[in-house]
């Protein structure tokens, strides 16, 4: 990545840090009665799944990254270190299908395994021997080994999370941001960058030398034989078995240093085309023939190596600024005629070197804004439905692979006269996904969408009704008929499917409070969240920091726990507990899991027992991090679904989806 051109420029580093920093049903109608007799075995570890902070598998520009780093060919595939995603990609070069091929995107960590049950920890640096890749593992301070035909992980050398510069066999080895990675087919070697040397390692053995460079947290510029030369934070690095060729980053400059002694020489670099061409922070380079190429900021170099003639073979930006498709080149591979570069902003761009064209084949520019503008999240058991307010959108996510589609784009007319606003709240059945939307001048509306067909109806509308009724803040269905809340009423209401009648089930319309009692003797205090299980609604009653039950068949109102009135974070036994603002709630048939907002919490409430307890999250402290239970952290979790092993949460701080297992 460019920490080390951040760590240096403040303005950039403030740049850097601006471009980085739902109520679903319980479940899925037809199949409620089926998880009443099971529930979720829950450990309450937190990944990301989706969004900001991970990217997806897909096709071309249906894919995302997140910050990928480096990038490596190996026969008609690319292997691509998605940095912050804390996994390695593949991308298939002649249909542009990008899979994820080790590590599990947004689940950060050091576990040595095969494909996605290995962890990683911000991997920067990818090489390959043609059978093998190689990783710098960068924030693990280790370097990993993929095998090609398995996927199968493990480490290579290095101690998990332990830094140093030690030599030694395997895991004796110490590194310090271990970055850059090339391989001879029989050494590896490593730009050690917080240490500023290289590092040698003999892949048959795992043994671990310094080859170049003395370890110093403050580095220099001295050539030099073995450790009398000097680096300054080294990144990318090339090799033809001969010499190695370095990106020594904070010289602004190339260094050659040779195998077999260590001695260590500046490339005296010159342009006789453009005498503004100079290096400002080389970052990825490969060796193509007697010529290097290398990644800089905004542009692409040649350099001649016996001559060290620069030539500037592609300016996208002067970098006046980020937007506007700055790409920042991170890393670089060579495919026939053309350079697959690496970029800052989460993509992948192809470079026909004759022509000088460049396009995106895989990524989306700034992805992490997909998910900025969350409105809702249900489950059928195989795919998340999202409701994208800021895209009008419907989007699917394959829970299985992480590949994420838009599913249909919402009308705005239905049939040439239904004009059509706001979509507010998704629920889903066996065979239809249901989105409640507002008429023009007129009433809310349920669309019914065919998941096989993609087929868009609305429910009938028995009556007109000019009451200006706000869509349906949050919905469940058990398949015959659709349960909705309404916010700015403050009551529940089921709607027949089949008919389209609309009838209060509970709440006074209107008028705010907290008696529990039958039907319209009962009050809530702008309720946000709906789930069932079959015999009874539960509602997350927010600004009654509560949770209440509706038995369907009686219209009885219970409250099951928080206190009406007063917020707090605190787990207890029913109306003991404390709750701050809860806004989604889903349900396993014995247990309800709580988007507890303002605390930034998962909650969960044992039906049998009336006990709550935090599954995840630290009441009152919100943040991003993944995490065991009380370690990971939500800004705001907003909306919140399960499928039949997991909960999956739309924070809404973050601009992702957490899953929780």
């Amino acid at each position: 990545m460019l920490d080390y051109f951040f760590r240096k420029s403040t303005p950039y580093r403030a740049l850097l840090l601006l471009t980085i920093l739902a109520l679903a049903a319980c479940g899925k109608g037809s199949s409620e009665s089926a998880k009443a007799n099971t529930s979720l075995q829950l450990k309450g570890e937190v990944s990301t799944f989706a969004g900001a902070y991970v990217g997806q598998d897909g096709v071309g520009i249906l894919a995302t990254f997140n910050r990928p780093s480096a990038i490596v060919r190996v026969d008609g595939n690319l292997y691509i270190a998605d940095s912050q995603s804390n996994s390695i990609r593949k991308m298939v070069i002649a249909t542009g299908a990008v899979t994820t091929f080790a590590g599990k995107m947004g689940a950060r960590g050091n576990v040595d395994g095969k494909g996605t049950a290995a962890r990683f920890a911000g991997p920067a640096g990818i090489a390959s021997d043609g059978s093998n890749l190689y990783v710098a593992d960068t924030d693990n301070r280790t370097i990993r080994k993929i095998e090609i035909a398995t996927g199968s992980v493990s480490t290579l050398a290095g101690a998990v999370g332990v830094t140093g510069s030690a030599n030694g066999l395997g895991s004796a080895a110490r590194f310090s941001e271990p970055r850059g990675i090339t391989s001879d087919g029989y050494n590896l070697y490593v730009s050690d960058s917080g240490n500023n040397t290289i590092r040698k390692i003999v892949i048959g053995t795992g043994e671990v030398s310094t080859l170049a460079g003395s370890p110093s947290s403050t580095g220099g510029s001295a050539d030099g034989v073995g450790s009398a030369a000097s680096f300054e934070y080294p990144m990318g690095l090339a090799s033809d078995g001969i010499y190695l060729y370095v990106c020594d980053t904070g010289n602004k400059a190339i260094r050659k240093v040779t195998i077999a002694t260590g001695a260590v020489t500046t490339i005296a670099l010159h342009s006789s085309s453009d005498p503004t061409a100079e290096l400002q922070v080389p970052q990825a380079i490969i060796l193509d023939g007697g010529e290097l190429y290398l990644t800089d900021l905004f542009s692409i170099y040649r350099v001649v190596v016996n001559t060290g003639e620069l030539t500037r073979q592609l300016v996208i930006s002067n970098g006046s600024g980020w937007g506007g498709g700055t790409r920042l080149f991170t890393g670089l591979a060579k495919v026939d005629s053309s350079f697959y570069l690496t970029s800052f902003d989460s993509t992948i761009n192809k470079l026909e070197i004759a022509s000088g064209d460049m396009n995106t084949v895989a990524g989306e520019e700034n992805s992490s804004e997909r998910l900025a503008s969350l409105r809702d999240i249900v489950s059928d058991g195989t795919h998340l439905y999202l409701l994208n307010l800021a895209g009008r959108r419907i989007e699917k996510i394959n829970i299985a692979s992480g590949n994420l589609t838009t599913f249909v784009d919402l009308p705005f007319q239905l049939n040439g006269n239904l004009t059509l606003h706001d979509a507010q709240s998704l629920a889903v059945d066996a065979k239809y996904l249901y989105v409640s939307m507002t008429r023009e001048f007129s009433d809310r509306i349920i669309l019914k969408i065919d998941i096989a067909t993609k087929a868009i109806s609305a429910l009938p509308s028995p009556s007109a009704n000019q009451s200006m009724r706000d869509a349906f803040d949050a919905m469940t269905t058990d398949g015959v008929n659709i349960y909705g809340v309404d916010y700015n009423r403050s009551a529940i209401y089921k709607v027949v499917i089949a008919s389209g009648v609309e009838t209060l089930l509970a709440g006074s319309e209107g008028h705010t409070g907290d008696a529990d009692g039958v039907g319209p003797m009962a009050n809530f205090n702008r309720p946000y969240g709906i789930a069932m299980d079959g015999t009874h609604l539960y509602v997350a009653d927010s600004y009654n920091h509560s949770i209440r039950k509706v038995n369907i068949a009686s219209r009885q109102v219970t409250t099951l726990a928080g206190k009406s009135g007063v917020l707090g974070a605190s787990d207890g036994l029913g109306i003991a507990a404390r709750f701050a603002e809860p806004s989604s709630i889903t349900c396993d048939g014995k247990n309800l899991y709580i988007a507890d907002t303002q605390n930034h919490s998962i909650r969960k409430l044992e039906l049998s027992s009336g006990e709550v307890t935090t599954l995840a999250g630290t009441p009152g402290v919100p943040g991003r991090a993944d995490g065991m239970g009380s370690t990971a952290r939500f800004a705001a979790p907003w909306r919140i679904s399960a499928d039949a092993t997991s909960l999956f949460v739309a924070d809404d701080g973050t601009n992702s989806i957490r899953r929780i297992e």
